[in-house]
């Protein structure tokens, strides 16, 4: 009777352990899968930012040109 405990004890350990080390698993690749997305949308805001302000640049540049044209003329 007491070998037999021992080995229930024994097999649910060990199925605990594997679930544990399958739980550790998930949460490595959910932060992977996170830190991924992180960076992809920082990447994304920073691009979006640049390009917002490279069309405010060419607005304040066509502005320029067309005032000095008015000037010109």
């Amino acid at each position: 009777m007491r070998n037999q405990l021992e080995v229930d004890v024994s097999n649910q350990l060990e199925a605990e352990v594997e679930l544990l080390r399958l739980s550790v698993s998930g949460i490595g690749s959910a932060v992977g899968t996170i830190s991924r997305w992180l960076v992809f949308s920082s990447w994304t805001i920073q691009k979006k930012s640049v390009d917002g302000d490279s069309l405010q640049q060419s607005k304040k540049n066509q502005q320029l040109m067309s005032d000095t044209n008015k000037t010109n003329s």
